[in-house]
């Protein structure tokens, strides 16, 4: 069957499926009302106290990173 297309019509088909995969991707931002999510990203910091940090991470539903290391 791909034979069958014209390229005309395989560029149509790529075409449709990176607009449909950008939609999904940017939608729920849009329709949120928040086009650049990337601004509440705030700069890398250190905590004294990652218990705590960890728990209002849980409450905002918001990511964390934990970084692990070692002196030998």
């Amino acid at each position: 069957m791909a034979e069958s297309l014209s390229n005309k019509t395989k560029l149509a088909v790529i075409a449709v499926v990176i607009l449909v995969s950008l939609g999904v991707v940017y939608l729920p931002q849009i329709v949120k009302g928040d086009p650049t999510p990337a601004k509440k990203i705030t700069r890398f910091q250190v905590t004294p106290k990652p218990q705590e940090a960890y728990q209002r991470a849980l409450k905002g539903d918001r990511p964390i990173f934990l970084e692990f290391y070692a002196k030998w």
